[in-house]
Protein backbone atom coordinates (compact mmCIF):
# COMPACT_ATOMS: atom_id res chain seq x y z
CA UNK A 1 0.00 0.00 0.00
CA UNK A 2 1.20 3.49 -0.82
CA UNK A 3 2.45 5.07 2.40
CA UNK A 4 0.94 8.42 1.36
CA UNK A 5 -2.57 6.97 1.41
CA UNK A 6 -4.64 6.59 4.56
CA UNK A 7 -4.75 3.05 5.89
CA UNK A 8 -7.94 3.27 7.89
CA UNK A 9 -11.44 4.63 7.43
CA UNK A 10 -10.96 7.12 10.27
CA UNK A 11 -7.88 8.62 8.62
CA UNK A 12 -9.54 8.53 5.24
CA UNK A 13 -12.70 10.33 6.35
CA UNK A 14 -10.62 12.91 8.20
CA UNK A 15 -8.59 13.60 5.08
CA UNK A 16 -11.71 13.80 2.91
CA UNK A 17 -13.24 16.24 5.39
CA UNK A 18 -10.07 18.38 5.37
CA UNK A 19 -9.97 18.56 1.56
CA UNK A 20 -13.68 19.31 1.22
CA UNK A 21 -13.35 22.03 3.86
CA UNK A 22 -10.54 23.62 1.83
CA UNK A 23 -12.71 23.44 -1.27
CA UNK A 24 -15.62 25.00 0.61
CA UNK A 25 -13.47 27.86 1.87
CA UNK A 26 -11.64 28.51 -1.41
CA UNK A 27 -14.59 28.14 -3.75
CA UNK A 28 -18.08 27.66 -2.31
CA UNK A 29 -19.46 27.28 -5.86
CA UNK A 30 -17.17 24.32 -6.60
CA UNK A 31 -17.99 22.82 -3.23
CA UNK A 32 -21.70 22.96 -4.01
CA UNK A 33 -21.07 21.13 -7.28
CA UNK A 34 -19.61 18.19 -5.36
CA UNK A 35 -23.13 17.37 -4.22
CA UNK A 36 -21.68 16.25 -0.91
CA UNK A 37 -23.08 13.25 0.86
CA UNK A 38 -22.26 13.08 4.57
CA UNK A 39 -19.56 10.56 5.33
CA UNK A 40 -20.35 8.02 7.99
CA UNK A 41 -18.07 5.72 9.88
CA UNK A 42 -18.35 2.21 8.51
CA UNK A 43 -17.12 -1.09 9.77
CA UNK A 44 -15.00 -1.96 6.77
CA UNK A 45 -15.15 -5.62 5.97
CA UNK A 46 -14.24 -5.34 2.31
CA UNK A 47 -11.69 -3.30 0.42
CA UNK A 48 -14.12 -2.12 -2.27
CA UNK A 49 -15.58 0.56 -0.01
CA UNK A 50 -12.11 1.72 0.99
CA UNK A 51 -11.01 1.79 -2.65
CA UNK A 52 -14.06 3.89 -3.59
CA UNK A 53 -13.33 6.39 -0.83
CA UNK A 54 -9.67 6.55 -1.88
CA UNK A 55 -10.74 7.27 -5.46
CA UNK A 56 -13.12 9.99 -4.24
CA UNK A 57 -10.33 11.54 -2.17
CA UNK A 58 -8.01 11.61 -5.18
CA UNK A 59 -10.76 13.20 -7.30
CA UNK A 60 -11.41 16.03 -4.86
CA UNK A 61 -7.67 16.58 -4.40
CA UNK A 62 -7.43 17.13 -8.17
CA UNK A 63 -10.24 19.68 -7.97
CA UNK A 64 -8.47 21.48 -5.11
CA UNK A 65 -5.21 21.45 -7.05
CA UNK A 66 -6.96 22.97 -10.06
CA UNK A 67 -8.32 25.76 -7.86
CA UNK A 68 -4.87 26.38 -6.41
CA UNK A 69 -3.36 26.52 -9.90
CA UNK A 70 -6.04 28.78 -11.37
CA UNK A 71 -5.11 32.36 -12.08
CA UNK A 72 -7.89 34.80 -11.38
Amino acid sequence: MDTNKPDSMNKLTAEIFAVTLQLQLKSPAVYLLLDETPLHQFDISNNILLAEYLQYLETIKVQLHKLDAAVF
